[in-house]
């Protein structure tokens, strides 16, 4: 029987699930809005992604430096879900493509700014053998928040199928919620007088750690940006025959108007039913038998949800994000498990930073080449190529293991 996680991490899990509410009632819309509304190429729509993902590389690897010398993590946690919650409505501003970049922008530094810290929290709040179960909780509550979100965002597309700013602006209100559970959050006692986490006579950080680290980042080439996903999906489902009972229940206009994209919004709760339903199981299975075994069969998923989508119709998109779901669920959590595991205790900000920022800066270019194989050659040379580095950081593991068996041994 696992033991009781403290208030501290259920409170983070509510203030997740509301952020995320806000974040998943507009992200699945968002490749969509970009290309058929603003008509952003995909090398526009890599290029915006990757501009995202590197402002919240950036931001993670600060704050988790930097919360460790402050001392306080609550702070950064605070203004980070601040930030995020603002960016949403910002998207519904009339500023064509520049106007997204800046919403996502400043969204992406919200999260970069809040991530580093609350998973640092999360540490600081159990014991080891908690970690993969606190990240667990954590990655379940945070994901029920983004299947509410979606299903929010489809109850939307059919009330106003009009005009797609009105979910943008909606979406302000739960990260409101979301940025006021906030401030009943308290930094633990050891930490409460703001006085420096880092200990500047501590030893760095292991080998073990740096194996890590190096293996996240290959896989981190082929960890492109959902909106891939997303994108390919609406383009499979666009003038799709059949459904005809969920076309007769519709109000015509919606359908006429979005019913591809509710579809695509359906496929991906399918996704984020399998992430919640995975994510706490794994943690707690992680903390009993290992992280690897348990990332391994994840990456190994993502592999074969990848090569699925290079040749996918529409009868195979629903089971492609259910299993999508299912490696995320097993991956997400036990991954940042892995890495407290080799963090020394005054740098567990740090530690978490660094794997963050390494997998952020891998990922744009997972993002920039995805999108430039996609409008080059084909969706399908896009998504078998993240498929085979997904499988290349796979069989890195036990290799990168044995040799650091082995210069253990040699010590």
């Amino acid at each position: 029987m696992p033991k009781p996680l403290p208030r501290r991490v259920y409170l983070l899990g509510w203030i997740s699930l509301f952020a995320d509410v806000a974040s998943e009632m507009v992200y699945p819309i968002i490749p969509i809005y970009a290309t058929a509304v603003l008509m952003v190429k995909p090398t526009g729509l890599g290029l915006i992604e990757g501009v995202a993902a590197a402002i919240v590389s950036f931001m993670r690897g600060w704050s988790g430096w930097h919360s460790d010398r402050a001392g306080r993590r609550v702070p950064y946690i605070q203004w980070g879900y601040g930030l995020s919650a603002l960016g949403k409505p910002l998207l519904a501003l009339p500023l064509g493509w520049f106007g997204v970049l800046f919403a996502r922008s400043l969204d992406r530094v919200g999260k970069g700014l809040r991530t580093t810290a609350r998973d640092a929290l999360i540490v600081d709040s159990v014991d080891k053998d908690q970690y993969g179960q606190a990240f667990g909780l954590h990655r379940a509550m945070d994901t029920t928040g983004a299947f509410l979100g979606g299903v929010l965002a489809i109850v939307m597309l059919i009330v106003w199928p009009g005009d797609l700013r009105w979910i943008f602006l909606v979406a302000f209100l739960p990260g409101l919620v979301s940025v006021a559970i906030t401030f009943h959050i308290k930094e633990p006692e050891k930490h409460s007088e703001a006085k420096p986490i880092l200990d500047p006579d501590s030893k760095g950080f292991s080998p073990w750690f740096w194996r890590a680290v190096a293996i996240a980042l290959v896989f981190g080439l082929a960890n492109s940006s959902d909106t891939f996903l997303l994108l390919k999906a609406n383009q499979v489902f666009q003038g799709l025959p059949g459904f005809d009972w969920l076309r007769g229940i519709l109000p015509k206009a919606a359908v006429d108007a979005h019913f591809p994209l509710i579809l695509t919004t359906l496929a991906y709760l399918l996704y984020n039913v399998a992430y919640v339903a995975f994510s706490y199981p794994a943690g707690i299975l992680s903390d009993r038998i290992g992280r690897w075994g348990v990332i391994s069969v994840g990456w190994l998923l993502y592999a074969a949800v990848y090569t699925g989508f290079a040749f996918a119709g529409a009868g195979n998109i629903w089971w492609l994000f259910l299993l999508y779901g299912v490696y995320i669920g097993l991956a997400d959590g036990v991954g940042k498990a892995l890495v407290a595991d080799h963090a020394p205790p005054d740098r567990r900000g740090t530690a978490l930073g660094i794997y963050f920022m390494g997998m952020g800066f891998a990922t744009i270019v997972g993002n920039l080449l995805t999108g430039w194989l996609w409008a080059r050659y084909s969706p399908k040379v896009a998504f078998m190529t993240g498929a085979g580095l997904a499988v290349l950081a796979v069989a890195l593991i036990p290799m990168t293991l044995w040799v650091g068996r082995v210069q253990r041994r040699e010590v």
